[in-house]
């Protein structure tokens, strides 16, 4: 053996006849078009391109333990274009009018599912414009009406536009091509280019590209023949004894394998393996009998290498009776530890295999989200995956997910929660003794109150809350909304697009029905298909000279009450001007309003217009927001927490001189109790007025602290406290520090204080220091 392959061999997997196999800690990585062409261009120019390393198997093969991208852009090249193709190599025959700048001499291009019109013949691969792409569909269908997202599109259909005035011809057509001399070698690519569609034909096989191939098949005939008899890629072996070593080998769980460590030194270039890759592949090698299903149960729904982290995150939760907490991420210490312990390893694969347990509580999570975009899906399991975790946990436990509206519980966490480990444990804590539909809708809707009042949910006000605060009794947006409690939820929403996508998710899936980007490999460069339009065009406040009139428009303008996700061709068409004749034609699903046709370009200097912006503006977001609402409202479900009962206790004990208040971070202003959800605030306060300059306070923050004040501090409507106050009232307030064992501050907040107060001793507490003081503070 030489130890080296011949390109061919890389086509067909084998080394001296011996197959050559991917194993799990390899498999899936993927190269960027880029690489692709980049790699056939440097073996075109007789370019050494790095090795390969194998080890020995028990199977009588070699396994690829590094360079399996390079491996697959080689099998690529020889790949026979054809109706299942997911990508196609093409050479491009004429170098002329080509970019400059370029470090190419062989035109290699790749299109793909994903990208059948191929990429930019510039040395970053860069992705065409959307005029670019219509203008390709055009070519290849005779319409621009054909869309990837909709359409059943063929790749051996289409050619690389950016070749669309050269001579693309298949790679393969040369590689496969055996022929003895150039004639032959003419001839065998005259059959193959003529067993191309049609549309080709018409455009590439004519009498001037006919005597190019002539002309060059000398130089086709000699690259072609040379690069497949000498060029060669070499490769290293290692022993069959030093893995069979490493696999009976005692390993300290502490410690890395020696397995694990070659694959780190190994993959120091190219497509590096994450530690999450190290994890996925590790499974994969443990439990190489569940790869497969892992595979096939992941599919269209989620990226594998998610999902199987999950479920063997769940499988460990649910092993742990009354668990009250999930499995934390795997690490290759604990992967280990579950492998080499026969009996759990067994359990695990039965979990995946048998019964189609892993299948039912899948396919169960999955009809509950059917309504929710596979965008935003794609957004929770890459920002909060522990939602899916908690789903499948309720699944395995065999809840009708629909029943306990599972799917207004994830998107209430995903949109709303600012701790979702301490949230999803504190459900899981909470569901893992319910037994019935009712027990676990209780238990739902009584954790989300307690997370709300703890700071791990933000208030949830409804839209007619945040109508009902921000609008004045003429139905217009206030001067003053920003001060208001429902303030900071509202800028919340309006910065989070997914809100967005979930309310035109009607919309978005009648445009895109092929979209799914749980597909990571055919959907690489694809983020998303469409774009997010400004409906009043963004250049009409950008970059304008500052002013007051410029910061109102600015504070919507960038916002989803300004924005629509609408295909990228038509936000190009539309560009920055006020063209809404697409809205017009999709009034209700992009919530548009006829009067957004009102506003022009002079909005930053006209006053009248920028109210009717704002309030054209807050009446789509009230829109979107609904839509939004309603999925997740039933479980927003007031039970009044038993702190609320003392404060209201003291408060009708005192009388009307008594107020409650609260605070909703980060604005500072107190804010009196009117609805009922304030209750569920963390601060809370009840103030009692004494004069312009003073308070009595019982101050309650319940978060995870639960932490009580009381005394005297400043008014509500001061910054802080008033030193003429104290000293005018310094006799008065040296008794109350002597017979209340209250501090001295006088700066701040508060002019006396004590934190020893309990909740319960409160209202009779109050109660005798209101009596002392009430009418003598001056």
């Amino acid at each position: 053996m030489t130890n080296t392959f011949t390109l061919k061999e890389i086509s067909n997997k084998t080394i001296d006849g011996i197959c050559v196999e991917i194993p799990s800690i390899q498999r899936g990585l993927v190269w960027t078009p880029r690489q692709v062409e980049f790699l056939w261009d440097s073996i075109l120019r007789d370019f050494p391109i790095g090795g390969f390393v194998l080890s020995e198997n028990n199977k009588g093969s070699y396994d690829l333990m590094d360079g399996q991208q390079r491996f697959n852009s080689i099998q690529i090249g020889f790949a026979e274009p054809d109706k299942e193709s997911k990508a196609i190599l093409w050479l491009d025959l004429k170098l002329s009018d080509m970019v400059r700048g370029i470090t190419r001499k062989y035109y290699v291009k790749a299109t793909t599912i994903s990208h059948p019109w191929g990429y930019k013949n510039n040395d970053e691969c860069s992705v065409l414009s959307a005029k670019e792409r219509r203008a390709a569909l055009t070519l290849y269908y005779d319409t621009d009406s054909k869309n990837i997202y909709k359409d059943d599109i063929k790749i051996i259909d289409t050619y690389p536009f950016e070749s669309r005035d050269g001579f693309p011809i298949p790679l393969a057509f040369f590689l496969n091509n055996d022929s003895s001399n150039a004639e032959n070698f003419l001839r065998a690519i005259t059959k193959s280019v003529e067993s191309l569609p049609e549309k080709w034909q018409i455009r590439f096989w004519n009498e001037n590209n006919k005597k190019l191939l002539n002309n060059k098949k000398e130089k086709l005939y000699e690259l072609f023949s040379r690069i497949k008899s000498t060029y060669k890629v070499p490769f290293s072996i290692l022993p069959k004894g030093s893995m069979e070593r490493e696999s009976n080998t005692e390993v300290n769980p502490e410690e890395k394998s020696d397995l694990e460590i070659l694959f780190n030194r190994l993959n120091t270039g190219g497509t590096r393996i994450t530690q999450s890759d190290l994890s996925y592949s590790a499974i994969k090698a443990y439990w190489s009998e569940i790869n497969s299903k892992n595979e096939e149960l992941a599919k269209q729904f989620m990226p594998a290498p998610k999902l199987v982290m999950l479920l063997f995150r769940l499988y460990l939760t649910l092993e742990i009776p009354d668990c009250e907490k999930f499995e934390p991420q795997l690490t290759i210490k604990k992967i280990r530890s579950l492998a080499l312990d026969q009996e759990k390893k067994k359990k695990i694969a039965d979990f995946f295999l048998n019964d189609d347990k892993a299948k039912k509580i899948l396919d169960s999570v999955k009809y509950a989200l059917i309504d929710i975009p596979k965008f935003v899906q794609m957004r929770i399991l890459s920002e909060k995956q522990e939602c899916f975790l908690l789903l499948f946990f309720l699944a395995a436990k065999e809840f009708d997910l629909n029943e306990i509206n599972a799917k207004g519980l994830v998107l209430l966490l995903f949109w709303f929660c600012l701790d979702i480990n301490y949230a999803c444990n504190t459900l899981l804590k909470s569901l893992s003794e319910c037994c019935n539909k009712t027990d676990v809708l209780k238990k739902i809707r009584d954790s989300i109150c307690s997370l709300i009042e703890n700071e791990k949910i933000v208030i949830i006000y409804s839209p007619q809350d945040i109508k009902g605060s921000l609008l004045n009794e003429n139905g217009v947006l206030k001067e003053d909304f920003k001060r208001e409690s429902v303030f900071p939820l509202l800028r919340r929403i309006l910065s989070m697009k997914t809100c967005l996508v979930y309310a035109q998710r009607n919309y978005l899936d009648s445009i895109f029905p092929k979209f799914n980007p749980a597909d990571t490999i055919s959907w690489e460069d694809h983020n998303r298909p469409w774009d997010y339009d400004h409906i009043m065009p963004k250049d009409w406040s950008y970059n304008h000279f500052k002013s007051v009139l410029k910061t109102r428009v600015d504070f919507w303008r960038d916002t989803i009450a300004n924005l629509a996700a609408i295909p990228f061709e038509i936000n190009r068409a539309k560009s920055n001007y006020d063209n809404y004749d697409y809205y017009s034609l999709h009034t209700k699903e992009l919530f548009f309003d006829e009067g957004f046709r009102e506003l022009n370009s002079s909005i930053t200097s006209n006053e009248q217009m920028v109210t009717k912006f704002e309030n054209l503006s807050f009446q789509r977001f009230i829109q979107i927001y609904s839509e939004c609402y309603k999925v997740f409202s039933d479980l927003i479900v007031y039970n009044e927490p038993e702190r609320i009962g003392i404060l209201k206790n003291i408060i009708s004990k005192v009388g009307n001189n008594a107020k409650l208040y609260f605070i909703n971070p980060p604005s500072p202003y107190e804010i009196e109790v009117t609805k009922q959800i304030d209750y569920l605030h963390s601060w809370l306060s009840v103030e009692i007025e004494l004069s312009k300059n003073c308070m009595l306070s019982f101050t309650w923050y319940k978060s995870l602290i639960n932490k009580c004040e009381f005394g005297l501090r400043k008014h509500i409507n001061s910054y802080e406290v008033d030193r003429n106050c104290y000293n005018d009232n310094k006799e008065l307030f040296d008794d109350l520090v002597k017979d209340f064992r209250f501090n001295i501050e006088n700066k701040g907040w508060w002019y006396l204080h004590s934190e020893s107060i309990k909740p319960e001793q409160a209202a009779e507490k109050i109660l005798e220091v209101y009596a002392r003081i009430k009418d003598r503070i001056k």
